[in-house]
């Protein structure tokens, strides 16, 4: 059981998180596939009819995004395995090789999320994604609880009632969990890369997403106070007579 601390503007927000185990999985597959007949019900779009949409409009190639996502993941996939066995290609990994490896996995992440980047809006509205949004709203439910582990809410009803700033603070904090189960960033934490969101190099020198090494923030210029002269001027008088 993790112990998250959130703030809320000027509110701190303290409560605790427990894994989604096969039960939690199972309930949150089950709500999942209610929200999914829901929506078809209330005649939200399916993906591929928005697909098919944009296709015939000319706003997207679906075969050219499909061989681009397709290939971004084998390069994914490919450097994710060099990076774990410790050999990639004829390469035996030391750490600096491997540092570059996490860092081209994370660049290619990257790249994979922009493919439908431009058009992702449109499915924001399909029963698919109504049906993704409950199955996740649903592990934050269940797993969010006290100190003693004791369920926040009653019902996944009342947490989805909940219009306080908890929902959003759990929900951001399974966001970071999901996001942080990545390999290359688990590498990249192991050798004390990766750090509050940041990047660093080998030396601890801060980076950026292409490992260039941020310059330290300029001094601030001090003035040569003598080079002019302050004119002090005397107040009017504001006396009345």
């Amino acid at each position: 059981m993790k112990k998250c601390v959130h703030q809320a503007g000027d509110k701190t927000i303290v409560f605790y998180q427990k894994d989604i185990n096969a039960s939690i999985a199972t309930e949150a597959g089950r709500v999942a596939s209610k929200a999914f007949f829901e929506g078809i019900r209330e005649n939200l779009p399916l993906d591929v009819q928005v697909t098919q949409m944009l296709t015939n409009r000319g706003l997207i190639d679906e075969k050219g995004q499909i061989e681009k996502a397709e290939l971004l993941e084998a390069k994914i996939k490919e450097h994710e395995k060099g990076l774990r066995k410790g050999v990639f290609g004829q390469q035996t990994l030391d750490k600096h090789s491997g540092w570059q490896i996490a860092l081209n996995i994370r660049k290619f992440r990257r790249e994979l999320s922009k493919v439908n980047e431009d058009t992702l809006g449109y499915y924001n509205n399909t029963a698919e994604s109504y049906s993704r949004m409950r199955k996740f709203q649903y592990c934050v439910y269940a797993i969010t609880c006290d100190e003693q582990g004791a369920p926040i809410w009653k019902s996944f009803d009342d947490y989805l009632a909940d219009d306080s700033s908890l929902p959003t603070a759990s929900m951001s904090e399974l966001l970071k969990v999901k996001e942080s189960t990545n390999y290359e960033d688990k590498w990249l934490k192991k050798f004390n890369c990766l750090r509050d969101g940041k990047l660093f190099n080998l030396s601890g020198q801060e980076v950026d997403d292409d490992g260039n090494v941020l310059a330290p923030p300029a001094e601030p210029e001090v003035p040569d106070v003598d080079a002019w002269d302050v004119e002090e001027t005397t107040p009017e008088s504001t006396e009345t007579v």
